[in-house]
């Protein structure tokens, strides 16, 4: 079910991950006709770089992502801001405290 904000907590997470590893760059494909996901990404300033042309098996196009700020404190910055605004929409809409584990 689309709108719970889960996918914004986890890309939120793996963004981070990748920022604590010292990545500079994050990439990905997704499917063309996937606009709910394009979205998503583009708000973690993703940006197009290309096509791939009949990837998946029915022969549907992917896109091609890149992020290439990974370590820019803007974008570690903006990370967060999707972050907490995710765990404020989950916690507020199913009276549920995230576990204090989860770094903020």
């Amino acid at each position: 079910k689309q709108g719970q904000k889960l996918g914004t907590l986890l890309h939120s997470e793996i963004l981070i991950a990748g920022y604590r590893r010292g990545l500079e760059r994050a990439t990905l494909e997704v499917r063309v006709s996937n606009k709910t996901a394009l979205r998503l990404y583009q708000k973690f300033g993703f940006q197009e770089a290309g096509i791939r042309k009949r990837y998946y098996a029915d022969g549907e196009d992917a896109r091609i992502l890149w992020c290439s700020k990974l370590q820019h404190e803007q974008t570690l910055n903006m990370i967060h801001q999707h972050k907490q605004a995710a765990i404020a929409h989950i916690t507020h809409r199913y009276q549920y405290v995230l576990p204090s584990s989860l770094p903020p």
